[in-house]
Order: C-alpha cells, then structure tokens, then sequence
C-alpha cells in the first residue's frame, strides 16, 4: 500500500479521480439501478389497461478519443438512435427497471411509440432526455460486501478506521530514501520532496493497520434487503437494492391525434441552481443530464 498522503504531483491526478467520483451517479462507467414508477393516462384520467411502449432518442454520440468528445461542436449528423428501451406496464403506476445509462450520449429529441387497447400511438419529440424529471437519489447503505450484504456505517466505526489511517501514516517513517536512477524499486513514492521507497517494517506496519481496518466492521450495521426498495437487473434477474426512484407520466392520444411535448414531460426544461451546476459538470466530461 502506498502512503495516505502521495507527493504533490499525486494531488492534481487525486483531484482528477475526485472529479470523476464525484459525478459516478451519470457519469462513471456504473449504471444507477433505478425504479421507475409509470403512469400512463388519456383523455385526462388514467389509462388502466395494457400498454406495449418504446422510448427511443436521437442525437450523437461523444466517446473519450472520438472527435467530439471535448468539444462544444455537433456533428452534421445528429440523428442517430443513441438510448432506446421498450417496456410493457400492465396498469396505471407500474414499475420497470430501466437505469438511464446516458454517459457520452447528446441527445436532441426522444420520441415515444406504443400499443395500447389493440391500437398503435406515437408521440414525437416528447422531451429531450428518457430521464423522467421527477426522480430522487437513495442511501439505502453505505458498504455492500456482497450479495444481500449490506451495511451502514456507524460513528464507532468512523473513529475506528479514522485511527487506522493516523496508523497508516505513521508507517511512512519506516519508508528509506532511495535514488530511482540507480535503485529500479525506487519512484513510485515521493515525501517530503524526497523519494522513497518501501522496506519491510514499512510493510509489516501496514499490514497491521490493515489488519486493525478489518477489525473495526463489528461496529457496522446491517441492513435487511426487505426493508430496501429492491431493483431487478432486466439482464441478470438479479435483484439488487434500488439508488433512484423516478415517476414518469405519459399521455396517450386520442385516435387520429397527438398528445404535447409539455403533457408527457412538463418539468423537463425546469432545472434548479445545483442540477443546473450539476449537468455542467456531466457535460465536461461528455455526459448529460
């Protein structure tokens, strides 16, 4: 293990890391389980019955290295199919388990298509993003450590691993000086300005702090996965805890005409100050909203 406090040319790649970290929920490689809460209606009141239905958007794609990926231009093309689900809701306020993996994806329109009562409906241009606007981000655990293993942390455990990492640091003192241009086990460690490089009572020493992390999970709490709103993976069929709850209304158009873009997502455009900062940071690093 390397020390807790690399030399300084680490801090700028930490701050990098941090960045990512901090925006993982839309913009690390990981999609966020999500239940998604549909309700679908017509005429004004809720539609009961069956319904057969498919979101599908268009825009262009941005990957790291592709031509786009850093810049605020589009390419000429901007209508290919970038996010697409199909789902089937078999009553008002059914559930699906979709996560919006949006990463790298700018999308301009979505347009959404089904069945309902044997007749086919389509509405074009319903919103500009799949993710429904009203949604919530859930804690159900701090530390999962496996299948249906999942904990919380407690303030006895925070001062516990907080005094495994003083003793962490306090194994630096045992690492030796050394020259990379001569030792091939040298430059990987920098303190104090000085590189260093690591000896075995540096080792032992962590290896006990390590020892003593572990130690400290007695003071964890497990969470009951029924007391969890669980999420299913439409791949796996495993279920999972949930990390965001959405609701999502749609409105079906009477025969021979077409429910508004406002009726089926009517606070899309409405973002406050922090999902605003927010989406800004997504967009930096290629990611939307």
């Amino acid at each position: 293990m390397s020390p807790r406090h690399p030399f300084p040319q680490l801090v700028v790649l930490s701050f990098i890391a941090f960045l990512a970290c901090a925006a993982a929920p839309a913009l690390g490689d990981v999609s966020i389980p999500t239940n998604t809460y549909v309700y679908f209606e017509q005429g004004g009141v809720p539609y009961n019955g069956s319904v057969q239905y498919t979101v599908a958007c268009y825009g262009y794609t941005a990957y790291p290295n592709s031509p786009y990926f850093m810049s605020n231009t589009a390419p000429e093309n901007t209508s290919e199919t970038v996010y697409s689900y199909s789902a089937s809701c078999p009553g008002y306020g059914c559930v699906i388990y979709e996560p919006y993996y949006l990463n790298y994806r700018h999308i301009a329109r979505c347009d959404l298509s089904g069945t309902a009562g044997n007749r086919s409906f389509s509405v074009s241009n319903f919103a500009t993003t799949p993710m429904p606007s009203n949604c919530t981000m859930l804690q159900p655990y701090d530390i999962g450590m496996g299948i249906d293993d999942y904990y919380k942390t407690t303030p006895e455990y925070n001062t516990c691993m907080n005094a495994t990492y003083e003793e962490s640091d306090r194994c630096s003192q045992y690492m030796a000086e050394c020259d990379p241009a001569k030792d091939t086990d040298c430059g990987n460690w920098v303190i104090n300005d000085t590189y260093v490089k690591n000896t075995p009572k540096a080792i032992a020493c962590r290896d006990a702090a390590d020892k003593n992390r572990t130690a400290c999970e007695i003071y964890l709490q497990k969470v009951d996965p029924s007391t969890m709103v669980m999420y299913r993976d439409n791949w796996t069929g495993r279920m999972m805890p949930a990390m965001r709850v959405c609701d999502q209304h749609f409105t079906i158009p009477a025969p021979g005409g077409n429910a508004t873009p406002s009726a089926q997502n009517p606070d899309t455009a409405k973002r406050g100050p922090v999902e605003s900062l927010y989406c800004g940071i997504l967009s930096l690093f290629g990611a939307g909203c």
